[in-house]
């Protein structure tokens, strides 16, 4: 492919527009956000590449009721759902992994702004064990 540039991930080799390089050099891979159930990141067709495994892409892309993502440290480490009542909105985050404090800090600071963009208040976020895989 012509002005395509070979990148190889998960086993496999995929290409991008030589023309998107510098943007996609400059994006902070560190950044910690809530993304949305359809996200258009979350919409990949190669959902292999973004999740460690069957049990994690199950959990995300269910058959009814889609959670949000959490993306963190340049992948996706958690589920999220938003549940809402009136005003006032409660953010509750299934973990993959144990996730480090300044992780959990960042998740609670995306909260916040995600609350305060549905012009509401932040009731909490609640950090589960339900999604967490142990690792041996």
């Amino acid at each position: 492919m012509a002005g395509a540039v070979a990148i190889r991930g998960g086993g496999e080799t995929r290409s991008f527009l030589a023309v998107d390089e510098p943007a996609l050099g400059s994006v902070d891979a560190t950044a910690t956000r809530l993304l949305g159930s359809f996200d258009p990141f979350l919409q990949a067709k190669d959902r292999a590449m973004l999740v460690p495994g069957a049990v994690q892409a199950r959990e995300l892309w269910p058959v009814l009721g889609r959670p949000g993502a959490v993306l963190a440290g340049g992948g996706l480490v958690d589920t999220w759902r938003p549940p809402k009542s009136g005003r006032t909105l409660k953010v509750v985050v299934d973990p993959w992994q144990k996730l480090p404090a300044t992780t959990r800090n960042e998740i609670v600071e995306q909260a916040e702004r995600l609350a305060a963009y549905r012009a509401g208040s932040l009731a909490g976020v609640e950090f589960t064990t339900r999604g967490l895989v142990m690792q041996p």
